[in-house]
């Protein structure tokens, strides 16, 4: 029987554990009993959790702004760029003339926005009413007044829906536009502001005009006539969208060398430091499970006991986990961000699901080393170092 003096440190696990058979009363004691070697099991645990699920966020938040640029905000196939600014009338013969699906005429412009000693440079974009904006949250409309704008390049800005721009654009001979913040949205990669292009027009002085236009192509033979359409004396260039999100993912091609070479170093790191834990406890438990088994406890028994204490303990170290690892991969996010990039906070199932799965698997292993060296216990021995 067990006496409350016997556990007179653990008073508040005494009534919980009367509810538990003698074995399992003994795996709480053990875990409680040494306080450190069980903290340094849930270390252990939560760097291996970390160190997978760090590349796991990076994956994530990577795809996802693959897919919120180059499918939603940019849903058009093509966008012609014109080396000036031409009549609509101009434009709508060439649409005409090569049959293209036009989307939207453009007035696309290099922009510089300061505010409280802040400056930023990126675009604006002046597009028609029916024109959409789906950042993947909302889908906008283009105001008839007013702009919208990156919401990361509005917090950078420290500037809040309804406050006054002032806009200036250095190859419009340096000309200055008032405009009024009326939205904001997600975009985490080309930064570019909307405005209505009338609006734009008329803020600028310019007549009936576009630079450039964006459209689809539904019939997928635009590659057969795109060469004819580039040598027009007025087309500067053609930018295809599927090109874009090319480049993009070239880009990241070091990303993802890195997010692999992540994933497998937390692989490694978790499985040798939990493999460090496992022989520790080996050598600290040792005696203990040699005197269980002088007192008749057959070696599937103290196996047993042995899993629960580590199940325990993998269990005690999964809420510590979440909120490391979601703490590091915030962190993780602000680092890899930039002037031209920024790293979406993106959490899903993935990054809580994957690494307590690999917890699991490594709560296996260490069961199994641990009945390996239950097995291979010589009880004789046991006995005279007790002697």
């Amino acid at each position: 029987s067990v006496k409350v003096n016997d556990i007179n440190k653990y008073n508040f696990l005494l009534g919980f554990g009367k509810k538990f058979k003698s074995d399992q009363r003994m795996v709480l004691r053990n875990i409680f009993r040494n306080p450190m070697r069980s903290f340094f099991v849930i270390i252990c645990y939560v760097i291996a959790f970390t160190l997978f699920a760090a590349p796991i966020f990076l994956n994530d938040s990577v795809n996802f702004t693959e897919v919120s640029q180059y499918e939603k905000i940019q849903s058009y196939d093509y966008k012609v760029v014109f080396n000036q600014t031409l009549p609509s009338i101009d434009i709508n013969e060439l649409v005409n003339k090569y049959d293209l699906n036009q989307s939207t005429m453009i007035l696309e412009f290099p922009i510089e926005i300061s505010n409280n000693g802040i400056k930023k440079t990126f675009r604006i974009i002046g597009v028609e009413r029916s024109y959409k904006i789906n950042d993947g949250t909302r889908i906008f409309n283009v105001p008839e007044k007013g702009i919208l704008l990156p919401k990361t390049m509005a917090s950078q800005l420290g500037v809040k829906k309804d406050s006054k721009l002032t806009i200036k654009l250095p190859t419009q001979g340096n000309k200055s536009i008032n405009v009024n913040l009326v939205d904001t949205f997600d975009q985490y990669v080309g930064f570019s502001a909307y405005i209505e292009i009338n609006e734009l027009r008329r803020l600028l002085k310019i007549n009936n005009s576009a630079n450039g236009f964006y459209f689809e192509d539904t019939n997928f033979d635009f590659e057969d006539k795109k060469k004819e359409v580039e040598e027009s004396e007025f087309v500067k260039r053609i930018d295809s969208v599927e090109q874009e999100r090319s480049e993009f993912n070239t880009l990241l091609n070091l990303v993802n060398v890195f997010i692999f070479v992540m994933i497998i170093f937390g692989l490694l790191m978790g499985i040798s430091s939990m493999y460090n834990s496992t022989m520790i406890n080996i050598i600290d438990r040792k005696r203990e499970w040699g005197m269980l088994k002088v007192l008749g406890y057959s070696n599937v028994r103290i196996l047993k006991m042995s899993f629960l204490e580590t199940f325990i303990c993998f269990l005690l170290s999964l809420p510590i986990s979440f909120l490391v690892s979601i703490g590091i991969c915030y962190i993780l996010g602000i680092l890899m961000s930039n002037e031209f990039y920024t790293n979406p906070f993106v959490i899903n199932y993935r990054i809580l699901l994957y690494p307590t799965i690999l917890g699991a698997f490594i709560t296996i292993i260490s069961v199994f080393i641990y009945y390996r060296n239950i097995r291979n216990i010589n009880t004789s021995e046991v006995v005279k170092i007790k002697e």
